[in-house]
């Protein structure tokens, strides 16, 4: 659980230093530049991790279908998407702005899937958004 917890937070560290990095680089070789060589630089660090810890099993390796290329495309989407707008928002705000996206599609997919709805992570969405409105306007 602590692993996990770590993990999480590493993940979370590494996205916001990447988003400011994709941004950066787009300002100097522009918005689509800067995520081709975001997924290039990510599909070599792949094939590196892949040979280095060869007994890698790739899920659907043997087994391929269209709909397994959609997190890349969504990936792909959130690097051009968060480089273009960093520009306007900041750091912090995008970073909050993320954590409400994250938490509404969560909570619609368990809902979807799960058929279940948590009252009181919907209204600590509603609260960190109001949060959010009252430190940018107020």
């Amino acid at each position: 659980m602590i692993f996990s917890i770590f993990c999480a937070l590493t993940a979370g560290t590494a996205k916001v230093l990447s988003r400011s990095v994709n941004s950066k680089l787009s300002g100097k070789t522009g918005l689509l530049k800067s995520t081709f060589f975001n997924f290039i630089s990510g599909l070599l660090f792949s094939i590196i991790l892949i040979i280095s810890f060869h007994k890698l099993q790739l899920a659907g390796s043997r087994h391929f279908e269209l709909w397994m290329l959609l997190g890349g495309v969504i990936s792909v989407s959130v690097v051009f998407l968060l480089s273009y707008s960093l520009k306007a928002v900041s750091s912090v705000n995008m970073t909050v702005l993320l954590f409400i996206g994250q938490m509404s599609t969560g909570l619609i997919l368990d809902f979807a899937v799960n058929n279940s709805f948590v009252l009181k992570t919907f209204i600590g969405i509603i609260v960190i958004g109001i949060g959010l409105i009252i430190q940018k306007f107020i």
